[in-house]
């Protein structure tokens, strides 16, 4: 079943989760941002990619959004966190979920980097993310509301009724922890009539 613009609902959710991420950094002043994820998820094209909603919110908001195919694994890890102290891409990090953002902490700790200067922010809200070095911010599902959604939507079709037309989308929720922090001095957004 398909819903909005041919997407799967577990598509709408996972892209509806990952451009709140990038607005809780934007919000933050932010205006070079990395997003890490999966290839098979990264490098999927079309208008209606992950990718594609997400490089048009960054471009609305006048930020730069760079993209990194990762697969989760150490020496992937190990291979980013050299190329971003190389290059520095980016002051806020988007992961494609939490356990890539605590593997690319983990990873760019070993390396050196400085992470008071970093924003990091993945999805999911695992526990762990409350427990590491620095606190893990996350974006989070709530799946009550959806759930009292779903049951009203399965009784209505049990009762032969038409029943609520509703989305079936989970509630996104912030965990905010340490690692979501505003962008270093000098690397915010410009105050209007600046010159660059």
């Amino acid at each position: 079943m398909l819903g909005p613009r041919g997407r799967t609902p577990l598509e709408t959710i996972a892209i509806g989760a990952r451009r709140r991420q990038l607005a809780e950094v934007l919000t933050r002043g932010h205006r070079r941002v990395v997003f890490v994820g999966p290839p098979e998820h990264v490098l999927a094209t079309g208008r209606g990619s992950l990718v594609a909603v997400l490089r048009r919110d960054a471009k609305r908001a006048g930020a730069s959004l760079t993209v990194e195919a990762l697969p989760l694994s150490g020496p992937a890890a190990r291979r980013f966190a050299a190329q971003w102290l190389r290059d520095t891409p980016g002051t806020a990090l988007c992961t494609y979920n939490d356990e890539y953002a605590i593997a690319l902490c983990s990873a760019l700790a070993d390396a050196g980097a400085n992470l008071s200067a970093l924003c990091l922010i993945g999805v999911d809200d695992v526990p762990l993310a409350s427990l590491v070095t620095p606190g893990l911010a996350s974006i989070g599902f709530d799946f009550t509301e959806m759930g009292e959604r779903l049951a009203a939507v399965m009784a209505a079709a049990d009762a032969d009724d038409e029943g609520p037309g509703v989305a079936l989308v989970p509630e996104y929720y912030l965990a905010e922890r340490d690692s979501l922090r505003p962008p270093p001095p000098g690397h915010g957004p410009r105050p209007r009539g600046s010159r660059p």
